[in-house]
């Protein structure tokens, strides 16, 4: 009995082992259901059940084997179909992804658009405000997009306009006494119709004038000349170029509409050919109706005599020619030099120029250009001169470097013995970034915006002997500490409390001396009673240095102290009275 009992249990956990065993779905390749719903003219919606894969609709009009449609329908069961024809039958079939593979199209179902209640006939057609070169067509009942084809009577020379939904359209440029043809296409029903309902309409005789008159060139000089014409009333070009020249150089004005014209930059004894270009009939006529004219003599003389260098130094001279009436540039160089380097002066029609900077002991050619006949020559006619020792003496050093007026945020920095331009370049001790500021020949400049209690080093830099000699003369100065603090505070011997001190001062007769200071320093002030002052000397980190107590008489009070350990440097000198705190700056050194 127990044997049996043992089989039975194992028998038992085997079927339930199966009894869990998932069992592979079987999946639904043919599609139940198939409707078209929603069905309009132009649209309809298709939906289907039973299908879990990727869809694909085939779509076509009925008995039309070639024109297929697809839609991608996904998993959804549904698609929907756009621009399809109005009254017409579609079949549509399903191809769906199952099992692995596409099953093909198959399963066809099929629908029937509505009639569509779009006009397709175009009504009413008319040719408006018919002019030479213009025309305005309209129409009616049309409701979908246009387009307007039109074109000579007899030719083939077509031109189309989309007129989209306005039911008109605006002709332009048209030839005039013609008689035209023009058609219409639609969108309709789904699709484009031919270009038909011809209709035809006459443009009129153009009253815009085609050929100028009285032509004429006047105002003729070497270099210009006007031309005038009557007749014409549209947009016009003038062409005009050297009679008889084998391969004409074309040049061009605009007239607009002015019916004139003036030409400028002309060669001189020449003889000019000139044609008008003009706008008629909706089109460019081309150069015609040639008219001639011939300059003058130019008396312009463009060719320089008597050139001379005058007044040279050793690094200046003065230039000077005759016989030219134009302007002038001057090019000049060094005659040997490791480099070429021109260098141009403008010398206007004065015939003369003085050239400056130049290298002593130096020979430079010269040449000249001039507009003459209404074009530059191009520099010639060489010319040479050569610079003298330069026996200018320039002082290329400065002296009495000074830094004074002293704030905490600027300084007037001066010298002397320099003569030339020059530029001073500052900087603060530990910083890496120099500022500058240009002096010209005052010998003198002011600094803003420093910061206070700082130490500046600053330099020159100057013009001297044509050559910039580099920042050099080192010097510096101390910015004061910023007076505009609104207070500090000192620990008052060992206590938690401080004491705040103003940056004021407030004593009467308060003053110290000397200042700048290097042993004994003095304080003087008027007291009004009998009592007590402190005195604090505080550096420019804010550390107390010096500390000093003492009994203050009624009346003119001299303090007498010894400071000669301190460092050199900007220290605050802090006095309490009673119940008033002066501060003032002093100089150690």
């Amino acid at each position: 009995m127990k044997k049996f009992t043992i089989i039975s249990t194992a028998l038992f956990l085997m079927l339930g082992i199966f009894a869990v065993l998932p069992v592979k779905a079987q999946q639904n390749c043919e599609p139940v259901n198939q409707s078209a719903s929603n069905i309009t003219t132009h649209a309809a919606e298709l939906s289907w059940d039973g299908l879990t894969g990727d869809t694909w609709v085939r779509y076509r009009p009925t008995g039309d084997q070639g024109n297929f449609h697809f839609r991608f329908a996904d998993t959804s069961n549904t698609v929907s179909l756009n621009n399809l024809m109005s009254n017409a039958e579609y079949t549509w079939e399903i191809n769906t992804y199952c099992d692995g593979i596409w099953t093909g199209y198959g399963w066809p179902q099929s629908f029937i658009t509505l009639e569509d209640t779009l006009a397709c006939i175009p009504l009413n057609q008319q040719a408006n405000e018919i002019a030479g070169h213009s025309a305005f067509l309209t129409w009616e009942n049309l409701t979908g997009v246009c387009e307007v084809r039109y074109f000579p009577s007899g030719t083939t020379d077509y031109l189309i306009r989309n007129a989209h939904h306005n039911n008109n359209v605006h002709l332009i440029n048209l030839l005039d006494e013609t008689d035209y043809t023009w058609e219409i296409r639609t969108f309709c029903d789904g699709q484009w119709t031919e270009f038909g309902w011809a209709e035809s309409f006459n443009t009129i005789a153009d009253t815009v004038v085609c050929e100028p008159i009285n032509q004429l060139s006047y105002d003729i000089t070497a270099h210009n000349a006007t031309l005038s014409w009557e007749g014409l009333s549209s947009p016009t070009w003038v062409r005009y170029f050297e009679t008889g020249s084998p391969n004409p150089v074309y040049r061009f004005r605009f007239a607009g509409t002015t019916n004139s014209v003036s030409l400028m930059h002309l060669q001189d004894s020449t003889d000019y050919t000139w044609e008008i270009n003009t706008f008629c009939n909706g089109a460019w006529t081309g150069y015609s109706w040639s008219q001639n004219f011939v300059t003058n003599l130019d008396t312009v003389i463009c060719e320089p005599t008597n050139q001379l260098s005058q007044n040279i130094t050793g690094n200046s001279v003065d230039l000077s020619w005759e016989g030219l009436t134009g302007p002038v540039w001057v090019r000049y160089k060094v005659i040997g030099a490791d480099y070429h380097h021109y260098h141009y002066q403008f010398a206007d029609s004065a015939n003369s120029v003085s050239l400056f900077n130049l290298h002593e002991n130096a020979t430079y050619s010269w040449e000249l250009n001039t507009l003459c006949n209404g074009f530059w020559t191009g520099y010639s006619w060489e010319a040479t001169f050569t610079t003298t020792e330069d026996t200018t003496t320039f002082n290329c050093e400065p002296m009495n470097q000074l830094a004074g007026d002293v704030t905490d945020h600027s300084v007037t920095l001066t010298w002397e013995g320099l003569d030339n331009y020059t530029w001073v370049k500052y900087q603060r001790v530990g910083s890496d970034n120099p500022h500058y500021k240009y002096a010209g020949l005052e010998n003198t400049v002011t600094l803003h915006q420093l910061i206070d209690s700082a130490t500046y080093i600053w330099e020159l830099n100057t013009w001297c002997d044509n050559v910039w000699t580099g920042y050099g003369w080192e010097a510096s100065f101390t910015t004061l500490t910023d007076s505009i603090m609104p207070s500090q505070s000192f620990n008052n011997g060992g206590g938690n409390s401080t004491k705040q001190i103003a940056v004021e001062n407030n004593l009467s007769g308060l003053l110290l001396y000397p200042n700048p200071v290097a042993d004994d320093l003095n304080i003087t002030y008027t007291a009004e009673m009998t009592g007590s002052y402190h005195i604090r000397i505080v550096n420019v980190l804010g550390s107390v240095v010096f500390d000093a107590q003492g009994i203050s008489v009624e009346g003119e009070n001299i303090i007498e102290l010894n400071i000669s350990d301190l460092k050199n440097g900007l220290y605050s000198v802090i006095l309490e009275t009673g119940n008033t705190v002066s501060q003032l700056k002093v100089i150690k050194n």
